[in-house]
């Protein structure tokens, strides 16, 4: 029954890559302009130490956003805990379908150490949470400043693309009769986990830690828009703004929360391709480039938590379980 049940994950793991690829192998084919050569050059060039510096500044803004949660909730976690364990879970991440499963394996990690299991979950759901909240003030910051600005940027999805408008209003509306639906249904469940969730946030009563938690998060994520945007000054995609670059960043986080793919092979090359097609205007392979560059330099830091991994790997064998 056990080896049944390691078959049918492995499956539909296995069917989850192989249907990443095949959007990779899609999207790549169906665009004539995509180069490799667009990738190669920026590896090649100067602008690529910049490059990895906005993104180690990212990687390690979320792993003190995660920590500054932690301390607040009382959960002893040191420095080089905290990199062996959000390494593994990032290289997780990157290798199981979504961009969160391997928050999963950070908690049982965590967990291992002490502390109780009601927090640790409660500290990565409000670490993803808050990550996303953030994204949406800047979004509606950003969307209101173009608003008095410069409305033509702000409504350029609709002219490029009139479908875009009448998909995202026909999600919202049936989105919000699931959730309605879910409520009438396990308002006791609901009311549950609300109470639960209010008990927690009433640990977060400082206006520093608030402060604090604001600051890291909402520069890590424009650590990865300006990312984005050098990589589109730095290649023949100069056309592209930072305003462009932070709504495909920002809707595209939203996205990547549903495990479709592992490390959103296909379907992210996808989504950026449609997203930087529909503001812009202009078809181009540029949505694709710089989402395989994204993945790339991800694997720096995938790299270190396969390390991490590794280490624990040989540690257990040479020190098993119940061993004197």
């Amino acid at each position: 029954m056990i080896e049944a049940a390691k078959l049918r994950r492995w499956g539909l793991l296995l069917a989850k890559y192989f249907f990443g690829f095949a959007i990779l192998w899609w999207v790549i084919h169906s665009s004539q302009d995509f180069e490799f050569s667009s990738i190669q050059k920026i590896l090649l060039s100067k602008v690529v130490f910049a490059l990895i510096l906005l993104k180690t500044a990212n990687v390690f803004l979320v792993f003190f956003r995660w920590k500054w949660i932690l301390r607040a909730l009382q959960i002893p976690l040191s420095f080089s805990g905290l990199l062996r364990i959000s390494f593994i879970g990032l290289t997780l991440n990157y290798a199981l379908p979504g961009s969160i499963s391997g928050d999963i394996v950070k908690g049982a990690l965590l967990r291992k150490q002490g502390g109780s299991t009601d927090k640790i979950a409660f500290s990565l759901f409000f670490d993803r949470a808050f990550g996303l909240l953030c994204i949406l003030i800047m979004l509606v910051c950003l969307c209101a400043y173009l608003l008095i600005f410069d409305p033509q940027k702000l409504t350029s999805f609709e002219f490029k693309h009139p479908a875009f408008g009448e998909v995202t209003v026909a999600l919202a509306l049936l989105g919000l009769m699931l959730f309605s639906t879910f409520v009438y249904w396990k308002r006791h469940l609901v009311k549950k986990i609300i109470d639960r969730l209010l008990y927690f946030v009433s640990h977060f009563r400082s206006v520093q830690f608030w402060l604090v938690l604001s600051v890291l998060s909402m520069t890590s994520q424009l650590c990865i828009v300006f990312f984005i945007y050098l990589i589109s000054q730095n290649s023949e995609f100069d056309f592209i703004t930072v305003a462009s670059c932070f709504f495909t960043f920002s809707f595209f986080s939203f996205a990547s929360v549903l495990p479709i793919t592992p490390g959103n092979v296909g379907v992210g090359q996808a989504v950026y391709k449609f997203l930087f097609d529909a503001y812009t205007g202009i078809k181009s392979p540029a949505g694709m480039v710089i989402f395989s560059l994204v993945q790339i330099f991800d694997l720096i830091y995938v790299f270190i938590g396969a390390l991490y991994l590794l280490r624990d790997l040989l540690l257990k064998k040479q020190h098993p379980p119940g061993a004197p």
